[in-house]
């Protein structure tokens, strides 16, 4: 597709079983079946985005497929399942996206994961944040991952975009989103699935406003 469109950049999506199914196969002697496309993609000189994601249930339907916010020693098998994952395919990518949509989309958190807990944090942004301190000490120490740029959760829910719940418990969590991104990601990226410029330019207006960091756009529509 992008040797013929002349794309300059695509986007992957992979969930964590897959992951894990590519470093089982890692063990056995067997290449990632993801490596030949981001080789080929490499040569064409196309700039690759993998985003990852955590199903609680990779065979959910839409609108009912939530992402996991793992704890204890699923979170420490997860940590180390993406350690594995980007220190074999980041040679490779470009950008290593967090997660795709946690305020309302595919990937969304449960209500519960948007919210402070009783220690004051929000345990979905702790597990975002989690991950881009994995990626982070990997790029730091990993000469082959010293490129890799890290990218924010895919925000959604801006404006009264929402697909679920009440506007001002969205914005509050987009909020804490965007302050999170500001600590530990190189860019933060909006999904403009908007009716018109006019709303587009609102969300971006809404965004820089809160975040000193550039801004990518990963998905659109109108």
């Amino acid at each position: 597709v992008a040797r013929e469109t002349g794309a300059q950049a695509v986007r992957l999506i992979v969930k964590d079983h897959q992951i894990r199914r590519a470093a089982l196969r890692e063990r056995q002697g067997r290449p990632l079946e993801i490596l030949e496309r981001l080789q080929a993609f490499r040569a064409q000189g196309v700039e690759v985005v993998v985003t990852v994601r955590w199903p609680e249930d990779p065979e959910a339907l839409p609108g009912e497929d939530y992402d996991a916010v793992p704890e204890g020693l699923a979170r420490e098998q997860g940590l180390a399942a993406l350690r594995g994952f980007l220190k074999e395919a980041g040679p490779w990518m470009a950008w290593y996206q967090l997660q795709n949509e946690p305020a309302g989309g595919a990937g969304k958190y449960r209500p519960e994961h948007r919210r402070p807990g009783a220690d004051g944090r929000i345990p979905s942004i702790t597990w975002l944040e989690a991950l881009a301190a994995e990626a982070d000490a990997l790029r730091r120490s990993e000469p082959s991952l010293a490129h890799l740029r890290i990218a924010s959760a895919g925000l959604t829910g801006i404006l009264g975009l929402a697909e679920e719940g009440d506007d001002k418990e969205v914005h509050a969590y987009v909020d804490a989103l965007l302050a999170s991104a500001s600590r530990c990601a190189d860019a933060v990226d909006i999904h403009l699935h908007v009716a018109s410029l006019e709303e587009a330019k609102a969300v971006v207006t809404y965004v820089k406003a809160r975040t000193p960091k550039p801004l990518t756009c990963l998905e659109w529509s109108q």
